[in-house]
C-alpha cells in the first residue's frame, strides 16, 4: 500500500535537498518498501524494509516531478525509495499518542474513502501543516466520532467534489491493523459509510444512518441476525450541532424472517454511544443535546420470552415546559 509522507515533512527536506549530514529520521509507512541500487527506472533492488522500521534520510533527488531519497536502514540496509514511502517520527509519534488516548472509545461507524484523502492531525483543513499521510482509495476505517467545523475559505484537496457547503464534516478515525498512523480526522466528505445491508433498507425516510452497532443476537439466532442499535440523522434541517436527531433499534423477527423495529425516539445527541451487555441483556448509553446542555441517557434491552427484544429507557425524560399564563 503506497501512502504519501506528510507536506509539511517534504517542505523540511526540500529545504534540505541534496545530501543530509547525519540524516533526517523517518519511519516506514507501506507494509513493505523495496530499496533500489538508484532512481534509475532499471535500478536493482537491493533490500527491502517493513512498515514500521526506522531509517535515515541521507540525500534527497527531485526527477520528473518525483522526489526520490536514499535511506539506511537496520543492519546497514541503504538504497533509494520514494518519499512518500516515509513519514517524520515525530508526527508518527503524535498519531500514536492519539490512539492510545482513544483506544477504549467503541466503534461508532465502518467507513471507505472514494479517493484518496488526507490522514490529519485536527479536523481543520486550513493549512497542510497538520497533514500526516495520505490514505489510498479504498481505505478502510472506524469511525469514533464526528466533528464539524466551518470551512476554510480556500478548502480542497481532500477528496471532495465541487460543493458550497459553509461547513466541513470530519470524522475521527482509527485505521485498524496500521501501527505507524494508527488514528486521526479524516474529512467525512471523502468517505462512504458501509451500513451493513441488513439494516440499510430500514433508514427512516428523509434521514440517513450515520452510526450503528450490532447487540447481541435474538434468542435461537445466529450472529447475522443480530439487533442493531442504529442513529439517524435528517439529511436536511437536522439541528445545528448534533451528530444524530433519532435513535432505534432494529431486531430480527425469526417466525416473520424481517426485522422490526422495538423502539424509535427522536433524541438530539452527540456520539459516541456506549454499549455494554452480557448473556442477552444489557445498556446503551447516549449524549443527549438540549438547550440546557448535554446530559447522560441510558437504555436498557433484553431478550424476552418469544425470542423478542425489550428495549426501555432508564433516563426519565425531562419535563416539557408549560407555557405560562399571562
Amino acid at each position: 500500500m503506497s501512502i504519501a509522507v506528510c507536506p509539511i515533512f517534504c517542505l523540511f527536506l526540500m529545504a534540505c535537498s541534496g545530501e543530509l549530514p547525519g540524516g533526517t529520521p523517518a519511519l516506514v509507512v507501506p507494509d513493505q518498501v523495496r530499496l533500489r541500487s538508484s532512481t534509475a527506472e532499471a535500478a536493482r533492488t537491493v533490500g527491502e524494509l517493513q512498515s514500521g522500521q526506522s531509517v535515515l534520510i541521507k540525500q534527497q533527488v527531485d526527477a520528473d516531478g518525483v522526489t526520490w531519497v536514499r535511506v539506511s536502514g537496520p543492519n546497514g540496509i541503504s538504497g533509494w525509495t520514494l518519499m512518500r514511502n516515509l513519514i517524520a517520527e515525530d508526527l508518527a509519534a503524535r498519531s500514536q499518542k492519539l490512539a492510545a488516548e482513544i483506544a477504549g472509545t467503541q466503534v461508532q461507524a465502518l467507513g471507505r474513502s472514494k479517493a484518496s484523502l488526507k490522514l490529519r492531525l485536527e479536523p481543520d483543513r486550513s493549512s497542510e501543516e497538520n497533514v500526516l499521510t495520505l490514505l489510498p482509495s479504498g481505505s478502510e476505517v472506524e469511525i469514533l466520532a464526528r466533528e464539524r467545523r466551518p470551512r476554510p475559505a480556500a478548502a480542497g484537496g481532500d477528496g471532495e467534489a465541487p460543493t458550497d457547503a459553509r461547513f466541513d464534516e470530519w470524522y475521527q478515525v482509527r485505521l485498524k491493523d496500521n501501527k505507524v498512523t494508527p488514528a486521526g480526522w479524516i474529512y467525512a466528505g471523502s468517505i462512504e459509510l458501509m451500513v451493513p445491508a441488513e439494516i440499510s433498507y430500514y433508514v427512516s425516510f428523509g434521514r440517513r444512518i450515520v452510526a450503528w452497532q450490532a447487540l447481541s443476537p435474538v434468542q435461537g439466532e445466529n450472529e447475522e441476525n443480530s439487533a442493531f442499535l442504529v442513529l439517524e440523522r435528517q439529511i436536511a434541517g437536522a439541528p445545528e450541532g448534533v451528530d444524530f436527531d433519532r435513535i432505534k433499534v432494529l431486531a430480527y423477527d425469526a417466525s416473520a424472517r424481517d426485522y422490526y423495529t422495538p423502539f424509535r425516539e427522536d433524541l438530539n445527541g452527540r456520539l459516541p454511544a456506549e454499549l455494554r451487555e452480557d448473556s442477552g441483556r444489557g445498556e446503551f448509553t447516549l449524549q443527549s443535546v438540549s438547550e440546557t446542555g448535554t446530559s447522560t441517557v441510558r437504555y436498557g434491552f433484553e431478550n424476552v420470552a418469544g425470542g423478542k427484544l425489550k428495549v426501555t429507557r432508564i433516563t426519565p425524560k425531562e419535563p416539557t415546559p408549560r407555557p405560562r399564563r399571562r
